[in-house]
């Protein structure tokens, strides 16, 4: 079962990874394809559980030998599948797939190794220990460990070092070694361990050729490169970060993070329509801070202007050493000083003061691009503005701003202007806000921003004064339809621990997806947390009471109602577990923005809980049933308590200034593996609880690991859905201990006969 976790957690990672390119993810996206991801593997559990309970050994055997091959030999043809999902679920080029499409490419790519994935887990459970309490708790540690181990590896070993392709043969080799354990026949183990010695040594010209083919579909499905185009794919490379591509079209480039469009270049004339007027808005800037923006063109561009230093920062270190930007003239400019660091990172550690800060971080698309539009973030530019200094940002938007393009733009809008006592915004389908304090001299007058743009003199290619006076986004008329129409719009201020401008943009997204989801979004928008949280524990306790009549009423359904409840407990610790783990994952990258060079880390301290959960309850296992149903209450208890205690955890560490930075990142991975140990504790008496019932173990384990699986489901799409876009993470924990306390009192008011304590009795004589 170790090698079926390596397998599991390598697998789980690589094609991820592909889907959230082809796809491009963000966090609804995700908690679809890790939703799916464990909701196949539960399936799976509970297809198992009959032929666990019943079949013969060797048929087990013949069942877990097979399926370990079965993952070795799908890993890589779905590794290519899932590049071109596009073209074979005719997304539009360059479009945003439908909910509908995600969903169907999701299920192709993962359906077949999740399934088998969960269908061996009650096969390795009646091989360990046929009729033994402790065989799942040792399967369940076993598998954890091994995903624990494939984590680590994974993100210090393997990441950006070799290719995917390359990472899925040692996936493939893991697959192959565990079938060797469960096969009968002495000849056939020979021939899987030979096969999973040779398949990590395929020569890596031979998988590259194979990459670059894969690389190539990938690109055809997204409408870059293909028949009739005179466009090629010059790189394609995984970095801790993201996947990065340059595609080259006639001398022009344009460089993909994620499969979306990062910038193109050479691009001078966009570059200097958009920086001339930026420099116009704070002349004489002598320190200017650029986060993100054009690497190849921007710094050329304000470098032509008298300043004496430009800091530029890029989080991804790949993008500053791509060719044709790692050698441009620039470069060496001894004023300008490149920082491969996190934007909203550097802004927290940074000393120096600027006349001008450029923010040009794309839409926020994802809870991490949402940092940067967020109030908390501008709090921290006016910081380290100087008086009288000027910011720059802005948002895509649309013409006439209607619906949920108003409110994004009017939550950037309210958000600058909860920290700025000056905010201007132009007109366009980009609306660029400029803010500073009162003595800022932004202007949106077509005629200062030629004078001050002639006065100058800093030479120009495509761009002339002149401009100004025709421009559109500074016209005076469209300039105060957008302000109105801003001002009337509902966008709410955005916060990191209310990120509502990402929740905006998800709106968006399913708009121009036609995914159709937007109802379900605005209504989710009109709920009350707490309403929410009341609502959870009153029909919990409706359910209560009524299950306790119907077991009065029919002394013979008491059993079925326990199991329920206990099924019910692991329901909500997979929910609540995973939904957890989302939400302490968001808390770290918004107060310290690196956690993608980290997630490895923080999944592995996830299993490593799960795995010492599991292990720490192995002595109440043995047991009687009283006791069993009591610790299970009590794991429930503490699940609440716990929940409750990250969402304070997550509003103080949401403000700015609180805490020691090694203190509260060692905390934030604590609970990340607090979080698994409950989950694997639960796990292990939830199995035991089960089997108490008079189910084999075996079946116990498959519905247990089903219940906890199919509950980790729905955590991942309430926690891409909800509580990420629209809670933030302190109330979405206290709704999760709302969630706890409700099974908790089912647990407590469905309780079977036999599990109540027996009394003593004495006899006289």
């Amino acid at each position: 079962m170790f090698l079926l976790g390596v397998f599991a957690l390598l697998a789980q990672v690589l094609l991820a990874r592909e889907l959230l390119v082809v796809f491009f993810g963000n966090e609804l996206t995700i908690g679809v394809i890790f939703g799916a991801w464990v909701c196949c593997v539960g399936l799976g559990s509970l297809a198992g559980r009959g032929m666990a309970a019943t079949a013969p050994r060797q048929k087990l055997e013949n069942a877990a030998a097979g399926g370990m091959a079965a993952l070795a030999a799908l890993l890589p043809a779905l590794l290519l599948t899932a590049r071109g999902l596009r073209i074979w679920l005719s997304v539009p080029y360059g479009g945003m797939p439908s909910i509908g499409g995600v969903l169907a490419g999701v299920a192709l790519t993962l359906g077949p190794p999740c399934f088998i994935i969960g269908f061996l887990f009650p096969c390795l459970c009646g091989l360990a220990e046929r009729g033994g309490a402790q065989a799942a708790r040792r399967i369940y540690i076993a598998e954890s460990l091994g995903s624990l181990a494939a984590g680590l590896v994974f993100t210090f070993l393997l990441a950006g070092r070799l290719q995917p392709l390359s990472c899925a043969m040692l996936a493939c080799a893991a697959a192959l070694l565990g079938a060797c354990v469960p096969a009968r026949s002495r000849t056939l183990r020979i021939a899987l361990a030979c096969l999973a010695v040779l398949l990590p040594a395929i020569p890596q010209r031979a998988l590259a050729q194979l990459e670059e083919w894969g690389a190539d579909l990938r690109w055809k499905g997204l409408g870059v490169v293909g028949r009739g185009l005179d466009s090629r794919l010059v790189l394609s490379v995984d970095t801790p970060y993201q996947n990065l591509a340059m595609i080259e079209n006639e001398g022009q480039f344009a460089v993909y993070g994620g499969g979306q469009v990062l910038f193109a270049f050479p691009n001078s004339i966009a570059a200097e329509h958009k920086l001339h007027f930026l420099m116009a808005q704070k002349p004489g800037a002598r320190s200017v801070l650029l986060i993100g923006g054009n690497p190849a063109d921007d710094p050329a561009v304000l470098l032509r202007h008298p300043i004496e230093r430009l800091d530029h920062v890029e989080l991804d270190p790949a993008i500053l050493s791509l060719p044709g930007v790692d050698g441009l003239s620039a470069a060496s400019d001894p004023r300008l000083r490149r920082h491969a660091v996190d934007g909203p990172r550097f802004v927290r550690d940074c000393t120096n003061a600027y006349d001008l800060i450029l923010v040009e971080a794309p839409a926020p698309l994802t809870a991490s691009l949402n940092r940067f539009h967020t109030a908390d973030f501008f709090r921290g530019l006016r910081r380290i503005l100087r008086p009288g200094g000027v910011l720059a940002t802005g948002v895509e938007s649309s013409e006439h701003l209607h619906g949920a393009a108003a409110d994004l733009g009017a939550s950037v809008y309210r958000s600058l202007q909860s920290v700025f006592p000056r905010v201007e915004v132009t007109a366009g389908s980009f609306n660029r806000f400029l803010a500073g304090d009162k003595t800022a001299p932004i202007t949106l007058d077509p005629e200062t921003l030629q004078a001050r743009s002639r006065d100058a003199n800093v030479p120009a290619r495509y761009f002339r004064p002149e401009y100004f006076l025709t421009a559109e986004e500074v016209d005076p008329d469209r300039v105060a339809r957008v302000e109105a129409r801003l001002s009337g719009a509902r966008g709410a201020i955005n916060t990191a621990a209310r990120p509502v401008a990402y929740f905006y943009s998800l709106l968006l997204w399913s708009r121009f997806s036609d995914s159709g989801v937007e109802g379900l979004l605005r209504a989710l928008e009109r709920t009350s947390p707490a309403g929410l949280a009341v609502s959870i524990v009153a029909v919990a306790g409706l359910l209560a009471f009524a299950g306790r009549r119907r077991r009065r009423r029919r002394p013979g359904s008491g059993d079925a109602l326990g199991n329920a409840a206990v099924a019910f407990a692991l329901f909500t610790g997979g929910l609540c577990g995973i939904a957890l783990e989302l939400l302490l994952i968001f808390l770290y990258q918004s107060a310290y923005g690196f956690v993608y060079a980290r997630m490895g880390l923080v999944v592995a301290m996830f299993m490593l809980g799960l795995a010492a959960g599991a292990w720490a309850a192995g002595p109440w296992l043995t047991s009687g049933a009283p006791s069993v149903w009591r610790r299970l209450a009590l794991l429930e208890a503490l699940f609440a308590a716990f929940a409750l205690a990250a969402g304070g955890l997550a509003a103080a560490g949401m403000s700015p200034g609180r805490g020691s930075w090694n203190a509260m990142e060692i905390l934030l991975l604590a609970l990340v593996a607090g979080t698994g140990a409950l989950v694997g504790a639960q796990f292990a008496l939830g199995a035991r609880a089960l089997a108490l019932s008079g189910r084999p173990p075996a079946a116990a384990a498959a519905a247990a690991n089903a219940a906890d699986l199919l509950g980790a489901a729905a955590g991942s799409l309430l926690a891409g859905l909800l509580f990420m876009p629209l809670l933030g993470p302190a109330s979405a924990c206290v709704l999760l201990c709302s969630i706890k306390a409700a099974s908790l009192v089912c647990l407590l008011a469905l309780r079977p006969d036999y599990a109540f304590e027996l009394p003593r009795r004495r006899f006289a004589g």
